[in-house]
């Protein structure tokens, strides 16, 4: 035999194995060739349906998404990088320490310009620059008269900056980012730049809105420098009277503006010939003010600085260098110190942020399992009910006719009777046996419908979750969606920080006073009455309306520079979620933030303004503007003494809010001719103009007896204020109550969600819902139940029938040789049972001795194997997870804390008010140190306790001259720290904390902590800041102050109107 014969007769083996298979032999085995060819062709079907079926299952099972939770303790960052990886959706780490400090993940360095470490900013240097007053004439616009103070204000600049970002860094680190689980690494990052960037600009506009309002209230109160750069003293001698006249810079005079410059230069003298101009450096009315316009351009070059230093030298020459041109900077050799200064001089900034295949097998055996039992069950009998017409008539006996020839409802009831599922083998010929078989056929199908029912109803009316993904939906998909989904709907966005600019627009109308002449240096230049034909006091409308509405004019240029650049800063901050947030709480967010935002608007002015009011009143400067004091001159000395001036009782001295109407009267009688409405004058103009009201611009009558009495001039049409036009501000509106609300009338703002969710992008959204099971899944299900269901019943029925009827069984005569056997007991029936069970009973039951053995064997591995694998699925399916959803109404605060304390990983309870006043469940109280309650800080302890004997000295360097403005300044302080704190208190708590669900309680005593440790930093910080501020540049600007008695000599003060030279 060669081998293709062979390899054929061993294929032929296999074939006619298949062609013979017959797993559904008849019970006795059957001769006849139609009835085994119905057994061939159902074992085909079944296995052909086992088949399809098995891969349909499998195709499914394999696509079907089951969750799974897995749990890893104590992952690495690595571990957690690799999870991230792949898991990103769904991995959750909760964190062991939900709060962490800025300082331990974040570094922020940062470079200031080199001008702040250069030798321009040292004592050495100013020291070398300061003049010799002893040769030095008095003039103004030289480098030399006020280059010390220049590099002063330079200096002081560079120290508060350096002393800003210090201060804000340290604060800004000791804030907590708080987080119950891992932020995404995306998500992480972008955070913390946008509180990165939201810190670089929120301190810089503090620093400059501070700096803002020193300079604008000194130049409304025109305070004097004592170099003289902005008004000039002169004495008429004729008329022992003073005279106060602003310098004039390149035809801008600083009666009408603190910004007035011209190039600063060294003269010659006595012709004040230039002989040399600083490049890119200014003087002008205030020092500060010609700092900030000014350039560093000479001292980027040697040449420059050489021929300064040539002209400049009073004592020895220094050798200095310039700076150093070939650095890398963000600024220009031409920039302002105003473009550095709006940086806070700082070059650059530089960050660094530290740093299921078991579910498919026991699905797959276990719907094997049913559909074979199934199967079996079916397929014999549709395979004899379709090929049981194509038998052959001849092959028919005279029973068989006589069968068919019976009416079918007998024929039904016989095969009924006569159906048997539960077949001994062989087959039993015992009407008890057969009548137990039935009754347990009958009993099995019952059973079987009725579990089968309860199961399809279980199944089918039970609940599910399915979600539901869309890809790249649109807006109108969205919308639709959220009015159907809304508390399931999740869409990640693609962006997830957003420009507030993308989706909030604002608007706002100030006060018609602030867009009207008013406030122009066409009216101010009407008012002012200095050039009248006429003599007339110095308290005299005509004297003193320029400084009101000059005063009105900063205000109105404070609040709209604060209020523009504060909208910037809103505007360049971030809005940043990485899923699109829902409609009402997104609108609810941002209308919160607009309101904080219009409310810090106004608190930070108003409160930085009143530190200004403050300090200026208690470091006694002198406000040329107000009516402080009145000067007395000595033409014998050539000297003048200011004595501080009484309002109706209130004197300037322990109060700047001292008033009286303001008016015009005639010099020589004293007569009145004209009193405003609602305007004042007093102490200091600022005071006065915020305690006046607008009432009389109101009114054309008034505004034309007005001019009338400036006649002499050219006449100027002006229009009143429209009445229409106020908003919620009434006519007698104190100018004090316009600027509480930063002189806004009204606030307009456009939210657009839509905006807001093109910019975000989502790729996808997915939301959940509750249904009924598919009709797939049932019936998977129900395969997967039969198996085991008819395996349960075809074991448990028999022996229940068996052991019902056994009473009934026949008496059976018992032949006496097995009568005397010894009777077993019920553990030897059990054994013996146990023994020979034989489950894989061939067909015809064999009688050989080692085929039995072999059936028994199975029939043992099999219960082993079966029990093995049940114990198996029991363990698994005990310890896998399933997430259970029990839902509480309405559940109070004690039902919440014993749930809590069980399931504090998965608690989750929505809020009713997703927003709360910090004050609904806070409460600070605070107790100031005790001088602030003592007599020291009061009225009496200054009028009475310290009054000064009339023979005893004022001399400023005694104590007993300077002691009023100590404690003056001791009760400002005092009052300005329990005004601060009250203010920002209320502040603090009219802020909401927003969220969706009950925070835990843990977490919330950190946030709450971490909100109030940042609330106190806060404002301590910012009120010291501001005060430095104040001190460096009332230094810088070398204002005069009035300690007793001011002597201000004629050599560097006083000029004589008869040689005056401008």
């Amino acid at each position: 035999m060669n081998t293709v014969e062979r390899f054929c007769q061993l294929c032929r083996k296999p074939v006619k194995f298949l062609r013979n298979l017959n797993l559904f032999p008849s019970i006795p085995r059957s001769t006849n060739h139609a009835d085994l060819q119905n057994e061939r062709i159902s074992t085909r079907l079944l296995i052909l349906l086992l088949f399809l079926s098995t891969a349909t299952i499998i195709m499914y099972t394999s696509l079907i998404k089951a969750n799974k939770i897995v749990d890893i303790g104590a992952p690495t960052f690595e571990v957690y990088s690799q999870l991230y990886i792949t898991y990103s959706q769904t991995l959750t780490c909760p964190c062991t320490t939900i709060s962490v400090d800025y300082k331990r993940f974040l570094n922020a360095e940062y470079t200031f310009h080199q001008v702040c470490s250069s030798i321009f900013v040292t004592d050495d240097w100013i020291n070398h620059i300061a003049p010799s007053f002893e040769n030095q004439p008095y003039d103004p616009p030289s480098f030399v008269w006020t280059g010390t103070n220049i590099f002063h204000s330079l200096s002081a600049l560079c120290e508060l900056s350096n002393k800003t970002v210090s201060e804000s860094l340290t604060r800004f680190y000791s804030n907590q980012y708080i987080s119950a689980t891992i932020t995404p690494s995306y998500l992480f990052q972008s955070q913390i730049q946008s509180m990165l960037d939201q810190f670089v600009s929120s301190t810089a506009n503090n620093f400059l809105l501070s700096l803002q309002i020193v300079l604008d209230t000194n130049h409304a109160n025109a305070l004097l420098s004592a170099k003289q750069t902005n008004f000039l003293l002169v004495l008429a001698r004729e008329y022992a009277l003073i005279d106060i006249v602003p310098l004039s810079y390149d035809g801008c005079e600083c009666g009408y503006s603190a910004q007035c410059t011209q190039t600063a230069g060294i003269y010659s003298y006595p012709n004040l010939t230039t002989v040399f101009s600083v490049t890119g450096q200014y003087v002008g009315c205030f020092p500060l003010e010609s700092l900030l316009q000014s350039t560093l351009e000479c001292f980027y070059r040697q040449a420059c600085i050489d021929k300064l230093n040539f002209y400049i030298r009073h004592n020895s020459f220094m050798n200095v260098t310039a700076l150093d041109s070939t650095l890398a900077s963000r600024f220009f050799e031409n920039s302002t110190i105003h473009e550095l200064i709006n940086k806070l001089m700082i070059e650059e900034w530089n960050q660094s942020i530290i740093n299921a295949i078991l579910y498919m097998i026991t699905t797959f055996f276990g719907l094997i399992g049913g559909q074979v039992a199934v199967l079996k069950l079916i397929i014999p009998r549709f395979v004899r009910f379709i090929r049981g017409n194509r038998i052959a008539q001849n092959e028919q006996t005279a029973d068989d006719i006589q069968q068919e020839n019976l009416p079918w409802l007998c024929k039904f009831q016989e095969k009924v009777s006569a159906f048997n599922l539960f077949q001994s083998i062989p087959p039993s010929i015992n009407e008890f046996q057969l009548q137990n078989e039935r009754t347990s056929t009958r009993l099995f199908i019952f059973f079987f419908i009725l579990s089968l029912a309860i199961i399809i109803g279980y199944i089918s009316l039970k609940s599910v979750t399915k979600i539901e993904n869309i890809e790249v939906p649109t807006f109108e998909d969205y919308s639709k969606l959220y009015l159907n989904h809304s508390s399931t709907l999740v869409c990640p966005c693609e962006k997830i920080s957003i420009d507030y600019k993308r989706f909030v627009y604002i608007e706002y109308a100030f006060h018609e006073v602030c867009n009207s002449v008013y406030i122009t240096n066409e009216w101010i230049a009407y008012v002012d009455g200095r050039a009248t034909p006429e003599i007339i006091g110095f308290d005299d409308f005509r004297a003193t309306g320029m400084n009101a509405f000059r005063a009105l004019r900063s205000l109105c240029q404070l609040t709209n520079k604060t209020v523009s650049e504060s909208l910037i800063g809103f505007y360049s901050k971030q809005y940043i979620s990485a899923t699109i947030q829902p409609l009402h709480l997104f609108e609810f967010q941002i209308q919160l933030l607009l309101e904080q935002f219009m409310s810090s608007i106004t608190n930070d002015l108003i409160s930085s303004l009143e530190l200004v009011r403050d300090t200026t009143q208690v470091n006694g400067l002198w406000a040329l503007a107000g009516m402080q004091y009145n000067i007395y001159t000595n033409i014998e000395f050539d000297s003048l003494s200011l004595v501080v001036r009484d309002y109706f009782d209130c004197s300037c001295d322990n109060s700047p809010r001292c008033i009286r109407q303001s008016s015009i009267y005639r010099f020589s009688d004293k007569t009145v001719l004209f009193l405003i409405p609602g305007l004042y004058l007093g102490c200091l103009a600022i005071e006065a103009l915020l305690q006046s009201t607008l009432e009389c611009f109101y009114n054309q009558t008034c505004i034309n007896k007005l001019q009338s009495y400036y006649a002499y001039k050219k006449f100027l049409n002006v229009t009143v204020l429209d009445s229409t036009l106020l908003g919620h501000f009434p006519v007698n509106s104190t100018i004090e109550e316009l600027v509480n609300k930063s002189m806004i009338k009204e606030w307009s703002r456009t939210i657009t969600f839509k905006n807001y969710y093109n910019t975000c992008r989502p790729t996808h959204c997915f939301y959940s819902y509750s249904t009924r099971n598919h009709i797939f899944y049932i019936v998977t299900t129900i395969f997967g139940l039969c198996g085991g269901l008819i395996t349960a019943l075809k074991f448990i029925l028999p022996l229940l029938v068996k052991l019902a009827r056994r009473h009934k069984r026949l008496p059976i005569t018992i032949p006496d040789n097995i009568t005397n056997q010894p009777t077993l007991t019920t553990y030897q029936k059990s054994i013996k049972f146990l023994r020979n069970l034989n489950l894989f009973v061939s067909i015809p039951p064999s009688i050989n001795g080692t085929d039995l053995r072999n059936e028994r064997i199975s029939t043992r591995l099999l219960i082993l194997l079966l029990f093995l694998s049940t114990a198996t699925i029991i363990m698994y399916t005990s310890l896998v997870k399933i997430n259970k959803i029990v839902s509480i109404n309405a559940p109070t605060f004690k039902t919440y804390s014993n749930l809590y304390i069980t399931y504090s990983q998965t608690l989750t309870c929505p809020c009713t008010t997703i927003s709360v006043n910090y004050k609904r469940f806070l409460n600070v109280k605070y107790t100031f140190h005790q001088v602030c309650s003592s007599i020291f800080v009061t009225e009496i302890w200054r009028q009475q306790l310290l009054q000064t004997p009339p023979q005893m000295t004022s001399y400023f360097r005694d104590f007993r001259g300077t002691r009023k403005y100590l404690f003056q300044a001791l009760n400002t302080f005092c009052q300005l720290a329990e005004k601060t704190m009250s203010k920002s208190l209320t502040q603090f708590y009219s802020n909401r904390y927003i969220s969706i669900t009950v925070v835990p309680s843990d977490l919330f005593y950190l946030q709450m902590q971490s909100s109030f440790e940042q609330f106190m930093s806060l404002t301590t910080n910012e009120l010291l800041l501001s005060l430095e501020v104040i001190r460096k540049t009332k230094h810088a600007n070398a204002f005069s102050l009035d300690v007793g008695q001011i002597m201000i000599y004629t050599q560097h003060v006083l000029l004589d109107c008869h040689t005056e030279k401008f």
